[in-house]
């Protein structure tokens, strides 16, 4: 792990990224009246029962415990993050913006260098400016316990990955699903079929790519896809004996039965957080990973499967994997190098499917951000 760590350091060098992650307060009044807060979602908007739907629960549940009201906008294209941002910096009345996803990190950057007493609280991408918060979340650990519980699930040993867009983000969740799934087929044969939408709008597609896994004999597939991976949990309903796994929220409940766990990514938390620490004047900038025991990830209760996946089978994932994680004892893979060495250290017999990709250029900051939780791994005792 001492490897692993080194490269990560030597890797945000060459970045060049000025690290510092020590937190920086906004001095400010404390409130006696709810606070302003205005969000800007990401394209694809509300809905999703995912990503924009998580942060739009903490919005709701910090309004519901009187610490804030809130505005927000859902933009069609990326185009439109930057006069929403400034927007809403440049509006007196507003106390807090709250900007949900990776590709606002430049509209965040510029906005938060023209507005530098705005606090700004940005989910899923690093920003580097005084008053921004930057919260991002080791996707690995939780995508590592569903990962396990398909390994532990399938019946044909072919799993399926369908991702919203190739990017260093998304490459993360798949990793660390690989990595589960084939740590618990330990020396079994465990085939892995990824591809990617290359939209976080675009269930169709989604849909059509699951029908065409599982027609290769995949019987579990995890979608981590935005509102695209709406048609994978779709597909799943409609065949027999096949099971998704849902994503960011606790997805479990849309087909009872056929989703057979979901990958919960807390942006909920990450967001009421960030209200109540405005509230109540104790707003922090730098950056905040949450893993599994910040309870920042994790698994969904399993309410709609448990009697299928069976006791001994929740205990393992949920007990013996998931502590072996905060431990120290794994650690998941963040992206494909890290995961060929965790295969090797493991002496694991698998075999990857070729994968169909849109082909999108990855830009360098994602590579940044891609390390960024193992830079910041707290030294286990």
């Amino acid at each position: 792990m001492r490897r692993n760590k080194f490269s990560a350091i030597l890797a945000i060098i060459a970045f060049g990224v000025l690290l510092f992650t020590i937190p920086m307060a906004i001095k400010a009044e404390p409130y006696a009246t709810p606070i302003n807060v205005a969000c800007v979602f990401a394209t694809g908007g509300l809905g999703d029962k995912s990503f924009n739907d998580m942060a739009y629960a903490g919005l709701q549940q910090a309004k519901t415990d009187g610490l804030c009201s809130f505005v927000y906008s859902e933009p069609d294209e990326i185009a439109e993050y930057d006069g929403l941002l400034d927007k809403y910096a440049k509006n007196a009345s507003i106390d807090l913006i709250v900007s949900i996803g990776f590709d606002q990190a430049t509209a965040v950057n510029k906005t938060a260098k023209l507005y530098p007493d705005k606090p700004i609280i940005l989910i899923d991408m690093v920003v580097f400016q005084g008053n921004v918060r930057s919260v991002v979340f080791n996707a690995a650990e939780g995508s590592f316990l569903v990962g396990a519980m398909a390994g532990l699930m399938t019946g044909s040993g072919k799993i399926g990955f369908i991702g919203g867009m190739d990017i260093p983000l998304i490459r993360e969740f798949w990793a660390g699903y690989y990595a589960g799934a084939i740590y618990e087929k330990n020396n079994s044969y465990i085939e892995v079929f990824t591809n990617f939408v290359g939209d976080w709008g675009d269930p169709t597609t989604a849909k059509s790519q699951a029908e065409t896994m599982w027609a290769e004999g995949v019987d579990i597939i995890f979608s981590a896809a935005g509102s695209s991976g709406l048609g994978v949990l779709e597909s799943a309903d409609e065949q027999t004996d096949k099971w998704a796994i849902g994503v960011d929220a606790d997805q479990d409940y849309l087909y009872p039965g056929k989703i057979l766990c979901s990958m919960m990514k807390r942006v909920d938390v990450a967001v009421y957080n960030a209200v109540k620490d405005e509230y109540d004047d104790n707003w922090t900038s730098g950056i905040q990973v949450l893993g599994l025991e910040d309870n920042g990830v994790g698994i969904s209760p399993l309410k709609e499967t448990k009697d299928e996946i069976g006791t001994d089978n929740i205990k393992e994932v949920n007990v013996t994997v998931r502590n072996a994680i905060i431990n120290g004892d794994i650690v998941p893979p963040i992206n494909e190098t890290t995961l060929t060495t965790f295969i090797s250290d493991m002496n694991i017999v698998t075999k990857t499917s070729p994968e169909a990709t849109p082909g999108y250029e990855l830009l360098v900051v994602f590579g940044a951000l891609a390390i960024i939780p193992l830079f910041l791994r707290r030294r286990r005792k």
